[in-house]
């Protein structure tokens, strides 16, 4: 373990995001209470293993406990999201029940973030259950425009508008909004019948999330979410998106109302962060208390399907967990980059990536 505040080293990674335009690697260092950045080479490989820049903290050695919530500080950041178009990095900030925003085309240690979502300023944190409010968010993924963040201790995903600001009025599942702004209200709820509950059950159209948890888009029309305390992957077709809406497929699960976890080639355990090929339709999902990556092939998805394939096991029915470079314990989040077919994985007790 190198897990103290350095540039070098993580305490319980718990994410990663890769920036293949500006060639940056992102990566949340949950206990630390940090976001890390590592500069990339012109074919987005590793320059060196020192971190180049940090958020929320003062500097690379540092790890301080300010006495209020600021516009810079975060506890215990889980997901991450990059809006590559306009240089944006979204930390979800699970502690201060908030997203945080920043710009990041030019990255100073410790700089504040531009806009909070889940919060009305920079400097509040409570968590609630409204429109506007969240309680303990974690995984959170960006695409076409969107910004979708599973509200973990509410048990629902949301989807927010993550537009430009002032890019003209868009109008989704009832809810008008004008892009991406502190304090804004999500427009759409899943899992929840509306904004203001926050019950959890086994069906096909509620979750149970109450901690890690991740979620990803295939780029079209399906949203990938990691049932946590379910033991599942539910699949929603967002083709038309109505609040509430039931998913239509389910991984890990025979059916919608089963939850249990198992250890085989069709069961997860806690799955965690989810990531997607475009070019395979392969969905690779954190299977977090198997110590694994489990890939399914999501072309014609078949309710309760087999994985296609494992990543950190030997074969589908065993979880050891030696220290090794084939070896994960407690996997947690994920990016896929296409362009050169490799896949980041936080090694999270193992302190690595």
């Amino acid at each position: 373990a190198n897990d103290g505040p350095v540039g070098t080293g993580f305490n319980d990674p718990t994410d990663v995001a890769i920036d293949t335009v500006h060639h940056r690697l992102f990566i949340a260092d949950s206990s630390n209470d940090r976001v890390l950045v590592f500069n990339l080479d012109g074919s987005n490989t590793l320059v060196n293993r020192t971190a180049d820049f940090v958020l929320g903290q003062p500097g690379l050695n540092a790890k301080s406990t300010p006495s209020a919530i600021t516009a810079g500080n975060m506890v215990d950041p889980q997901g991450l999201a990059y809006d590559s178009a306009r240089d944006l990095l979204y930390v979800s900030d699970k502690g201060n029940s908030r997203i945080m925003v920043f710009n990041t085309s030019e990255i100073v240690d410790g700089e504040d973030a531009i806009y909070f979502i889940g919060q009305l300023n920079g400097t509040s944190g409570g968590p609630d259950t409204t429109q506007s409010k969240l309680f303990d968010p974690t995984g959170i993924h960006y695409a076409n425009d969107r910004l979708y963040v599973l509200d973990g201790m509410n048990n629902r995903a949301l989807i927010f508008d993550a537009r430009a600001n002032s890019s003209g009025d868009l109008t989704l599942c009832g809810t008008t909004t004008n892009g991406v702004a502190t304090g804004m209200n999500a427009s759409c709820v899943l899992g929840q019948a509306n904004f203001t509950s926050r019950t959890s059950d086994t069906t096909a159209s509620t979750l149970r999330i109450n901690g890690s948890s991740g979620l990803t888009h295939d780029g079209t029309n399906k949203l990938f979410v990691a049932d946590n305390f379910n033991n599942r992957v539910v699949v929603y077709d967002l083709t038309e998106i109505e609040n509430g809406e039931a998913a239509v497929n389910v991984l890990g699960q025979e059916d919608f109302v089963s939850s249990g976890p198992a250890l085989a080639q069709d069961s997860l355990a806690g799955p965690a962060g989810l990531s997607y090929d475009p070019a395979t339709n392969n969905l690779f999902v954190a299977d977090l208390s198997n110590d694994r990556i489990m890939i399914f092939d999501v072309t014609a998805i078949t309710d309760g399907e087999d994985a296609i394939n494992v990543i950190g096991q030997s074969n589908f029915v065993s979880n050891n967990m030696p220290l090794s470079a084939s070896d994960l314990y407690f996997p947690y989040g994920m990016d896929f980059v296409a362009s050169s077919n490799t896949l980041y994985v936080t090694d999270t007790f193992y302190n690595r990536v």
